[in-house]
């Protein structure tokens, strides 16, 4: 029997409302990378508590905007080769298991700078015709089972999604001034 994360991921992946899997994994990483170039950069290593993801289970508890883009950046990275990968026709070479990537610290303008690569990254990964090359390929993912291009496309949205909401609640609690403040409204 499919588990209740499995059939609530492939009802995303089949009810989008009118944007492709790449379409939500660019506007959610663009509106990322905004919020961290709009924050001073002092604020992009401050660690704040209770800013974990519902989706993960292990890990940090307390979260910097930095910390979140380089988590973006690690597993974006490793999500891009397994897209591109099956996308060619390939099995894809990496183990699959995404759950022992966690955040890492670093040079806060490094990591953003390394978030915008990535963005460009995936426009380029994505940009395969999944439904003549490799569109019966899987490869596992630990929750979520055995995955096509498509799906993982899907789930690196997903994934984007979570983490632009992860860093709308750190924002409001690292305590900047008034001044700062009126940048960071939501959408």
């Amino acid at each position: 029997m499919r588990s209740l994360r499995r059939l609530m991921f492939d009802m995303y992946c089949r009810l989008r409302p009118g944007k492709t899997p790449r379409q939500v994994f660019q506007s959610e990483g663009q509106r990322l990378l905004a919020l961290a170039e709009r924050l001073p950069h002092e604020f992009l290593t401050k660690r704040v508590p209770a800013a974990t993801p519902w989706a993960i289970e292990a890990g940090p508890r307390e979260w910097s905007v930095g910390m979140v883009l380089a988590h973006l950046v690690d597993s974006g990275s490793a999500f891009a080769e397994c897209i591109r990968e099956l996308g060619q026709g390939k099995e894809p070479a990496a183990p699959g298991d995404f759950t022992t990537i966690h955040p890492r610290g670093g040079d806060p303008l490094r990591i953003v700078d390394e978030y915008r690569r990535l963005l460009q990254e995936y426009a380029r990964a994505a940009a395969w015709d999944f439904a003549r090359r490799g569109a019966g390929l899987t490869h596992p993912h630990p929750y979520f089972g055995q995955l096509t291009a498509h799906g993982w496309l899907c789930l690196a949205a997903l994934h984007q999604a979570v983490h632009r909401r992860q860093v709308e609640r750190i924002i409001p609690q690292l305590g900047i001034e008034p001044r700062w403040a009126v940048y960071f409204q939501p959408y």
